[in-house]
Order: structure tokens, then C-alpha cells, then sequence
């Protein structure tokens, strides 16, 4: 039995929730669907665990293949992504910092080796619109929120998740 009400794979669901609902027959479409999305992203719906790993036997080989490649992609983007200093990354979905000629170019590099990883086409791959763009996302100071003042779309969910994930390759 299920402990908690919400969607049959839901990012916060347990182990033991995500499995019952794999056991159902009815949520066989639904589960592939979540899992390709992971295949496509390198993103696994959870932080510690992927869906495609709840059931794999639920998959077509094509998709266990492909989320094979996948958490190979995901373990190099995260390699990639940990050049980025600490003080680039995003707080509550919003930059904490400008960074400085030098980090803009780290950032581009980042960037485009993760794009080049993942498979992506982006924006954002140089230095010199890297800087512009931190221009446009740039910290504003407020004393209510600590000296940042955050951006009022930052509440806003997935949307601003993507964001931040794919700023995050820019500047975050």
C-alpha cells in the first residue's frame, strides 16, 4: 500500500511507493514515459536513485540502453559541472555573484563541454555572452533577504529548475 497520495512516480516518493506503483499494470505507459525523459536529460528523477532502475524489466532494450548512456552522460556532466566554484552556483534560483572575465570563460568551457556531452544545442557558449548574460540574471543586493535580493520567478518550480540547471552550465 501506498503511504502517500500524489502521482504514481512522484520525485518524492520511497523505494517501496515506487515500486507498488510499477507493480500496476495501469502505470506501465506512464513508467516508460517518465524513464525516457530521464534517458533524454541525464537526469535521474530522483537525487538518489533512477526510475529506470525501479523496473527495469518493464523497459524495451533500446530504453535500458539508452539509459545506460544516459547515467554515463550524467556522471560525465556532473564531472564537468564540478569545475564551477561554489560562489557561481545559483541560491534559491537566482545568481549570488558576477563572475569575472576569467570565470566567464571557465563558465563557456563548462558549458560547452556539457552541451557537447549531452547533446544539447545552446546559448550562452562564450565568454563574452556569458558576462552579458550575468548582466541581465546579476545579483541584486536587498538587506530583507540576506544582501541578495532574489527574482520574483524564482518560486516558480520546474520552469525555473531547468533554468537554473541550464544556467547553472552558464554561471550558476
Amino acid at each position: 500500500m501506498m503511504n502517500h497520495l500524489s502521482c504514481a512516480f512522484c520525485i518524492m516518493s520511497s523505494l517501496d511507493d515506487l515500486r507498488a506503483a510499477a507493480g500496476c499494470a495501469d502505470n506501465h505507459d506512464v513508467y516508460r514515459a517518465m524513464v525516457e525523459l530521464e534517458a533524454a536529460s541525464t537526469f535521474a528523477s530522483q537525487r538518489q536513485r533512477w526510475l529506470a532502475d525501479v523496473a527495469p524489466t518493464l523497459l524495451p532494450d533500446s530504453l535500458r540502453e539508452a539509459v545506460t548512456r544516459a547515467k554515463h552522460a550524467a556522471a560525465q556532466r556532473q564531472a564537468i559541472e564540478a569545475e564551477i566554484p561554489d560562489h557561481l552556483l545559483f541560491s534559491a534560483g537566482w545568481p549570488t555573484a558576477r563572475p569575472t572575465q576569467a570565470e566567464a570563460e571557465l563558465l563557456a568551457s563548462v558549458r560547452t563541454l556539457v552541451v557537447a556531452t549531452v547533446g544539447l544545442a545552446v546559448k550562452y557558449t562564450g565568454a563574452a555572452s556569458v558576462l552579458a548574460r550575468s548582466l541581465r540574471r546579476a545579483p541584486r543586493p536587498s538587506a530583507s533577504r540576506g544582501g541578495i535580493d532574489h527574482h520574483p520567478a524564482a518560486a516558480g518550480g520546474f520552469r525555473i529548475l531547468m533554468e537554473h540547471r541550464n544556467w547553472r552550465y552558464v554561471a550558476a
